[in-house]
């Protein structure tokens, strides 16, 4: 990352096309010279080249660009069960708040990129994704079960999200990460149930008294 970018405010996502209406359409244009949109589709100083890693390309809210999968707070995953496997899925993107929902949140990841920013999160915010792990992994084999000849049927989601894959779990190597990223998640799961129970008990307690 070049000293003008370090200087510069943080942008969390960089567009290559500036959407424009023209004549009752949205038309895409690309600069010339190569040069990148910030969120607002302001011309900045900056090319792809100049993006530290962090920043994952893909399709996002309001099109092609760069999303920084640093600093990342909060992620949540909306499944559309018709189309294609991810086709209509949606990543909300929150850089503020733990859990943002459709009307607070800072970006959004369409389809295939979801995995992308996924991995990214996972590896730059040591954000804890094994949870949306479990889920698509879910969507995935009920589509392979609708669909039994298809692309997705040798697909391995472990591979495309933490980079080995799921037979690597019986190796010493990776089975205290993965037993890690297991009791996180179920432990979790446990203190939602907790916190449900303790606010079912409190409204009992104050409507009987």
């Amino acid at each position: 990352m070049n000293q003008t970018m370090q200087n510069t405010k943080k942008q969390f996502i960089y567009y290559k096309y500036k959407q424009e209406e023209i004549n009752g359409h949205f038309v895409a244009t690309a600069d010339r010279n190569g040069f990148l949109f910030d969120q607002d589709f302001n011309l900045t100083e900056f090319k792809a080249a100049d993006l530290p890693e962090c920043f994952i390309y893909g399709i996002f809210e309001y099109g092609a660009g760069y999303l920084d999968s640093s600093g990342v707070k909060g992620l949540s995953y909306i499944h559309c069960c018709k189309g294609d496997f991810l086709e209509q899925d949606v990543l909300l993107v929150s850089y503020h708040t733990d859990n943002p929902t459709t009307l607070d949140y800072d970006s959004f990841v369409r389809g295939n990129d979801i995995l992308s920013f996924l991995r990214g999160a996972n590896r730059n915010s040591d954000y804890h994704i094994f949870p949306f792990f479990l889920q698509i992994q879910h969507y995935l084999d009920e589509y392979n079960e609708k669909k039994k000849s298809c692309p997705y049927s040798e697909y391995d989601l472990h591979v495309a999200l933490f980079g080995f894959p799921l037979i690597y779990r019986e190796m010493d190597r990776y089975k205290g990460n993965e037993r890690l990223m297991r009791y996180v998640y179920e432990t979790e799961q446990m203190r939602l149930r907790e916190i449900e129970e303790h606010n079912r008990q409190l409204a009992e307690w104050r409507r009987m008294y």
